[in-house]
């Protein structure tokens, strides 16, 4: 009898373990969404106000950005096609808002059309998979939940 109780207390110290984890991981995959969420609104504010040069009226792609946007077409599912790095620098360093950096700011280069979209790209895969990191969790920890009512 004390043996099934000392089995049952380290199943449930398990699962107490696991809904730990499971809830840490929440945690840190609702801070990446809100970070991927600014993110994504930043790019869609800056591409909204029409002020780069390729939203301009009698915009000729030049041949290296048509270049680009063919290779781009060959590596479309390709992670390693997505850039977005300039959406992330200040003055040239990365800027990582929970590292509390305050940088002066200066306007960032102005991305050419493929890299716009490819960022917008990554930030709408980076987002999907938060959602369904934390979907995911959610249900592992009802499945949880259930097992601890049938007791």
């Amino acid at each position: 009898l004390a043996r099934e109780e000392e089995e049952e207390e380290k199943e449930e110290e398990d699962e107490k373990r696991v809904c730990f984890q499971l809830l840490k991981s929440v945690q840190e995959q609702e801070k990446e969404k809100l970070r991927l969420t600014t993110v994504e609104m930043a790019l869609k504010t800056h591409y909204e106000m029409k002020n780069w040069s390729w939203q301009q009226d009698g915009y000729v792609e030049e041949e290296e950005e048509r270049e680009e946007r063919e290779e781009e077409k060959e590596n479309a599912s390709s992670a390693s096609a997505l850039k977005p790095s300039w959406a992330t620098y200040v003055d040239g360093e990365k800027n990582d808002a929970y590292e509390g950096q305050r940088k002066c700011c200066e306007e960032a280069p102005e991305p050419t059309k493929i890299e716009f979209e490819n960022a917008m790209k990554e930030t709408t895969v980076g987002l999907e998979n938060c959602i369904q990191t934390i979907n995911d969790a959610r249900e592992e920890l009802l499945e949880i939940k259930a097992s601890f009512l049938s007791l």
